[in-house]
């Protein structure tokens, strides 16, 4: 019973207006230059867009998984006070 989220190259879901705050949350994430792989696009996996102050193409695998995971917990501490 996870929401799976793909971070992706999409700007279509961003992070920021996202609902993060569910009890069970899986990040997929991929390759810097090549994302998540292709046989990972199937229903029920939402792509999850990091907003960047500048056009970058692609982010340090760790520091999305670092951001989106600060995000998660940011939105349950918002939910919990």
């Amino acid at each position: 019973n996870f929401i799976i989220f793909k971070l992706e190259n999409d700007k279509s879901n961003s992070i920021l207006t996202t609902d993060l705050s569910h009890e069970k949350i899986m990040f997929i994430l991929g390759n810097e230059c090549c994302g998540v792989r292709d046989d990972l696009n199937i229903n029920g996996i939402n792509n999850l867009y990091i907003n960047t102050a500048i056009q970058a193409d692609s982010l340090n695998v760790g520091s999305c998984s670092t951001i989106a995971c600060f995000e998660r917990f940011r939105q349950l501490q918002l939910r919990t006070n």
